[in-house]
């Protein structure tokens, strides 16, 4: 007998409906256990997309509960190769990279990157919820300003400021926002830094009066006048929107991509690339506010870079000692000395909440969850702290320290270093 083949009405909806049974799709579209529907994944933009940005733009792609919605880097190439990062960056490997993810992560969720020259008109974007900055160091301020007050979250790398007046500037519009805050400094999220300062507030070494930090210099050669001559800007490179706030000058690649640390315009030297991770064990045990006097020292000074070599001695309201703490950067591998000392010591249990992670504990935050514990509060001030050693060095005296008024009481000289640069149009 020959069957009937035509395909009635009734046939067809009896069909679809079993087939719409079976549709596969992601397991994020759905929101299985384990995975984010896209209405709960958090829509994120990173402004500075070179060594540290693609660091970090790698981090946020392990979240499937993100979506990277755009990127911005005033440089299509940056070529990274032969610094310590060992990849390039800019937007062009920023996409590459979003492309290589979204291909070798089909079930994640794809993240659909708009592209960007200009932060200033990608924040005009409603859809963004938060922004990672991971610009130079003079640029933190006026872009994460802007993201402040566009109402987004925001995740600064370190040194969180160029200058202290911007340190309380954010720190205040952060506050007053009331939105989501993280510095980079990402040793902060470790376990061992947690119990260094768990055993430092118990008293495993007293009272402590001195706090010893270091760090070898950097392995370079650094200019100490302007260079004098005039390559062409790269192509690909928005020049005038690198310098930002700074002063106008002719674009060399001695001060960019990365050696800008070293120039006083753009940076703040060693100390400033690692003192918020070497300070922030004490700074954080010890609850470090304002210092009462700040004095510096250094190998050949001068008006453009920052030393090669300096020491910078704090000091704060007093304090006493029964022992002494060694670790290395972050607190890594915490040991109290003497030896005997450790061996009979017994470590108090856990009173500081763990990290689920640097950026796990921003996205959280910035999904109305507990504060990330390197927010802007503590993170401005922890920034402020480093800071005040280069004024004190570049004010060439000893500085008396009057924090509330943000002043240095016996050197008016120190004031520019204090406040900052800021190119019309650039203020914030």
């Amino acid at each position: 007998m020959k069957t009937d083949q035509r395909l009635t009405r009734r046939r067809f909806l009896r069909t679809s409906a079993a087939l719409s049974a079976i549709s596969v799709v992601p397991r994020w579209v759905l929101g299985a256990p384990g995975e984010k529907p896209p209405s709960d994944r958090l829509n994120v933009a990173i402004i500075g997309t070179g060594g540290q940005g693609i660091t970090n733009l790698k981090e946020l792609l392990k979240h499937p509960d993100v979506n990277v919605s755009a990127i911005c880097d005033v440089a299509e190439f940056w070529d990274n190769s032969h610094l310590y990062y060992r990849h390039n960056g800019g937007r062009g490997p920023a996409k590459a990279a979003i492309a290589e993810h979204n291909r070798q992560n089909p079930d994640q969720g794809r993240h659909d990157c708009a592209v960007y020259v200009d932060y200033r008109v990608m924040l005009e974007r409603r859809d963004i919820d938060a922004v990672l900055v991971a610009a130079p160091n003079h640029i933190h301020a006026v872009a994460a300003m802007a993201a402040i007050r566009a109402g987004k979250g925001v995740y600064c790398e370190k040194p969180l400021t160029h200058s202290i007046y911007e340190a309380r500037q954010l720190a205040r519009a952060a506050r007053e926002a009331g939105v989501a805050t993280q510095m980079g400094n990402q040793g902060h999220s470790t376990d061992d830094i947690r119990r260094a300062v768990e055993c430092i507030r118990d008293g495993a070494i007293g009272k402590v009066r001195e706090v010893h930090a270091w760090v070898g210099g950097p392995n370079r050669s650094t200019p100490t006048a302007r260079p004098a001559e005039t390559p062409p800007v790269p192509d690909g490179l928005s020049w005038d929107l690198w310098l930002g706030p700074a002063k106008a000058r002719p674009f060399h690649p001695a001060y960019a991509p990365l050696m800008f640390h070293y120039w006083w315009d753009f940076g703040s030297g060693t100390l400033g690339n690692y003192g918020c991770h070497t300070l922030d064990t004490a700074v954080w045990a010890l609850d470090l506010e304002y210092p009462a006097m700040v004095e510096a020292s250094s190998s050949p000074l001068n008006e453009e870079t920052t030393p090669v070599a300096a020491t910078y001695h704090y000091v704060f309201p007093g304090r006493g000692d029964e022992g002494a703490i060694l670790s290395g950067v972050w607190s890594g591998s915490p040991r109290i000395i003497p030896e005997a000392k450790m061996r009979r010591y017994q470590p108090p249990p856990p009173t500081i909440p763990r990290s689920r992670g640097h950026h796990r504990d921003w996205i959280e935050a910035c999904k109305g969850g507990p504060a990330a514990s390197a927010n802007f509060e503590y993170a401005a001030r922890l920034t402020e702290i480093v800071l005040l050693g280069g004024v004190a060095l570049r004010a060439g005296k000893t500085l008396h320290w009057d924090g509330p008024n943000m002043t240095a009481t016996n050197a008016p000289e120190a004031e520019p270093f204090i406040r900052g640069y800021f190119r019309k149009g650039w203020e914030i």
